[in-house]
């Protein structure tokens, strides 16, 4: 098992409520939780993640954060310093290319990532709209519209030749 899915990190989430979901995620073996920063007010969101990720340490699992154009944690330079703020060792990002190429730009933008921090990456595609990658016009654009890989504007060849050799990936469509 990859990743145990969605913990949504929210001003009125309690963490404890994520126990029994986290504790059979590892007995099936997940090494990764996938969350999403959600909200608004940048200390809350370091410190319910530094707790989140304390929280799966004691499974011996990684936060890894999926950065979504609809969430105050948009873009990958969002993602990387909500993780360094944390001072947690097992946070990590889990690249979206579809939310990645409409909010945060190209591919190469993953060169400057700390190749520690990428273990897996979600392999999905999609429309990318008028006048993106800007993440002010992809909010005001609108949500997601997804395609099966190789059906959407994303080049994943692009993502996939930047991502470290031995990661896993997930198909998300």
């Amino acid at each position: 098992v990859l990743e145990v899915v969605n913990f949504y990190l929210r001003p009125e989430t309690d963490q404890d409520e994520f126990s029994a979901a986290l504790a059979f995620g590892a007995e099936l073996g997940a090494r990764h939780v996938l969350t999403m920063g959600d909200d608004p007010e940048w200390n809350r969101q370091v410190d319910a993640f530094g707790r989140f990720c304390d929280r799966i340490a004691q499974f011996g699992m990684t936060a890894a954060v999926e950065y979504a154009i609809s969430r105050p944690i948009a873009t990958l330079d969002d993602t990387v310093r909500l993780i360094n703020a944390a001072g947690r060792t097992n946070g990590v990002v889990c690249l979206d290319p579809l939310n990645h190429a409409r909010g945060s730009g190209g591919a190469d933008l993953l060169d400057a990532v700390d190749a520690r921090l990428l273990p897996y990456a979600q392999i999905t595609d999609g429309v990318v709209g008028p006048g993106e990658p800007d993440l002010a016009r992809a909010k005001a654009n609108g949500p997601n519209v997804r395609r099966w890989p190789g059906e959407g504007d994303v080049p994943l060849a692009q993502y996939l030749d930047r991502l470290p050799l031995d990661i896993a990936l997930s198909v998300e469509g």
